[in-house]
């Protein structure tokens, strides 16, 4: 899940492109990036979307070995917080993951010069660990450009092999390439405690980064796409999980409905 893992999210607009009344477009970021999620929207909007992820490695806040599918709801419960549900499936062992996450929106770039959101949620993993998570986010639009800056606090609870805290951060930029077209870069790494000190037990740090595309299409579906190389670092903690390959290779698509 997208981890999953959240952009610039101002409240979500809609406008029809000219000549085409059945395409609906956000008249602002709303969410362009496919690992960063976060809390504004419009009030009493649902959105339904199936993902699909692939990896040639482990990178676990974004992508798994082998095929992943999941699929998430999002509600809009006010203008600033909202709450999303996702469920998804390894296919090659068949192990699954579930998770809950309320995004709050406590300030607008108006007012603070950047959009600030919060997030609180918990997550039973692919791996069967019970997972409390922080997420803090700032963001800001400007024009067609937009950024976000964003860190992920993970806590995995009653395993001793994990552990105790896990950071990941992440980056991105996007363009407005037109009214249905966003391209962008997303950046992030996992596992950070990794390089700073030889109690990494999860193999290391790794870094993932690459192209994003968020595409609006009629009837008010999208599409969200990524693709990214990785690099891992390995733990100089010698009884560290063996961290595998080097470089790797994390995809994800992300087919969604906002519902009428």
């Amino acid at each position: 899940m997208v981890v999953a893992a959240g952009g610039a999210a101002p409240a979500i607009g809609a406008e029809a492109v000219a000549g085409s009344s059945a395409a609906v477009v956000p008249t602002e970021a709303a969410q362009p990036y496919t690992y960063q999620r976060f809390g504004a929207g419009e009030r009493g909007a649902v959105t339904v979307a199936l993902e699909t992820g692939y990896g040639t490695r482990e990178t676990r806040n974004f992508a798994h070995p082998g095929l992943e599918q999941g699929a998430s709801l999002r509600v809009q419960a006010t203008d600033a917080l909202a709450v999303e549900l996702f469920g998804g499936r390894l296919s090659e062992d068949g192990a699954s993951q579930f998770s809950a996450e309320a995004r709050y929106r406590a300030a607008e770039a108006e007012q603070a010069g950047v959009a600030l959101d919060l997030g609180l949620g918990l997550t039973r993993d692919y791996r069967g660990d019970t997972i409390p998570r922080l997420r803090v986010a700032a963001s800001r639009e400007q024009g067609a450009a937009a950024w976000s800056a964003s860190g992920n606090f993970e806590v995995p609870v009653g395993n001793p092999e994990r552990d105790e805290l896990d950071v990941m951060v992440a980056l991105a930029g996007s363009l407005r390439a037109t009214r249905t077209l966003r391209v962008g870069v997303e950046l992030a790494g996992e596992d950070l405690e990794g390089l700073f000190g030889d109690d990494e037990a999860e193999g290391g740090a790794k870094f993932l980064a690459g192209p994003s595309v968020r595409v609006e299409l009629p009837s008010d579906l999208y599409l969200q796409a990524n693709l990214s190389a990785v690099y891992a670092v390995a733990s100089t903690n010698p009884t560290a999980t063996p961290i595998g390959d080097t470089w790797g290779l994390s995809s994800r698509a992300v087919v969604g409905w906002r519902l009428p």
